[in-house]
């Protein structure tokens, strides 16, 4: 059983979709500039014709009007941008998606540009009560940052939350039980506590709800589906899944990178891994360390079963110098990968070294019971 993606199609799509994404920055990027330049140049000519009571205001009438469209072009370039992705992907969903994913509606797509309409609500009051801002720009100024001040903070508890573990998480559902993020933490709690169903349970509530495009977003919830289902051994069911999730978002590194372990897991076509992982690591920014390093382990397996025994050791070697920044179930997973990598290289030991690493990192869970299962493989010929 083979997927049926076209890889150097989709290549193709990220490579386009990369492109547009930086004449967009650079656009934005400028855009800004030019409003900064203009605002100061504002208040300048402004400050001076109040200072000097100068009578001619033909200068500061000019400034205004250039900055008029450079400001409508600042609140309405980056909405297009906005707009323009998030109606792309929710086609995507409606497309490809399973049929119990939710169908994103209008509504949904016109609420994930709030913070453009909060920004407009500010500039439009700003340029009504210019006269009052001058005078005290401070309240103008924490009206604009409420959207990214308020992100930050909720970004803070969740991180508070999630550190804390299931019973957090469940005192917090109390709080938000619809929450997307807090749902999605328990189902990766209770996953990794090998309460399959349950957690496909939860993900499947999040999939049939509202649709969200920050994270987890639909993408990431088939992912954690796919993985509830692998450990079920509904394989079939897994890829169809898998190709549904890279359809609806090509340049999510993650999709593929599954989809390489479900090749080495269930069905071994190493070389098929292989490719899906090339693809993987070069839409992964090596400063996401971390996620970097946990798919270099996986394609160290994928490359040692090639026989690509150079950049199979370079993989490993990549995964290890990252290892001691990782959560210790992530290094679990991370030593039982490059175990495989071993075992597929002759060095048994090496193996060894590294499965049993693993199920002291994770003693009581998934991939601790996992790299004892390897470990069992390993003495099963001297029986």
């Amino acid at each position: 059983m083979r997927d049926s993606l076209d890889l150097a199609a989709l290549k193709e799509q990220i490579t386009q979709s990369k492109a547009r994404s930086e004449r967009n920055k650079t656009w934005i990027r400028y855009i800004q500039i030019a409003v900064a330049i203009m605002i100061a140049m504002s208040f300048v000519i402004t400050v001076l014709y109040t200072n000097l009571r100068l009578r001619d205001k033909s200068l500061l009438i000019l400034v205004i009007l250039i900055l008029l469209p450079v400001l409508m072009a600042y609140i309405f370039y980056p909405m297009f941008v906005t707009w323009r992705n998030i109606r792309e992907y929710s086609m995507r969903i409606m497309t490809y998606a399973p049929d119990f994913v939710y169908r994103p509606r209008a509504i949904n797509m016109i609420w994930e540009l709030r913070s453009h309409f909060w920004l407009c609500i500010v500039l439009v009051s700003a340029a009504i009560l210019h006269e009052q801002i001058l005078k005290s720009p401070l309240v103008a100024i924490l009206l604009y940052m409420l959207p990214t001040i308020l992100t930050y903070i909720y970004n803070r508890i969740m991180v508070w939350v999630y550190t804390g573990g299931l019973p957090r998480v469940n005192t917090a559902l109390k709080v938000l039980p619809a929450s997307h993020r807090l749902l999605y933490f328990r189902a990766i709690f209770i996953y990794q506590n090998q309460q399959f169903t349950d957690a496909e349970f939860i993900i499947r509530k999040m999939l049939a709800s509202r649709t969200d495009y920050a994270n987890p977003n639909v993408v990431v919830e088939l992912l954690m589906l796919s993985e509830c289902w692998m450990r079920q051994q509904r394989f079939e069911e897994v890829m169809a899944i898998l190709e549904a999730a890279i359809k609806i978002s090509p340049i999510a590194s993650l999709t593929y990178a599954d989809l390489a372990e479900w090749y080495l897991d269930h069905e071994v076509d190493a070389e098929r891994a292989v490719d899906l992982l090339d693809i993987a690591l070069a839409n992964t920014p090596t400063k996401q360390v971390i996620l970097y390093a946990a798919q270099q382990a996986i394609s160290a397996q994928a490359l040692a079963l090639t026989g690509r025994t150079i950049r199979a050791k370079a993989s490993i070697n990549t995964a290890l110098d990252a290892i001691d920044k990782m959560a210790a179930i992530t290094a679990s997973e991370v030593n039982r990968r490059i175990g495989y990598a071993y075992m597929a290289l002759a060095e048994t030991e090496a193996a060894r070294s590294h499965f049993t690493r693993a199920v002291e990192l994770d003693p009581n869970g998934l991939y601790g019971n996992l790299a004892r299962q390897a470990l069992d493989l390993l003495a099963a010929p001297a029986q």
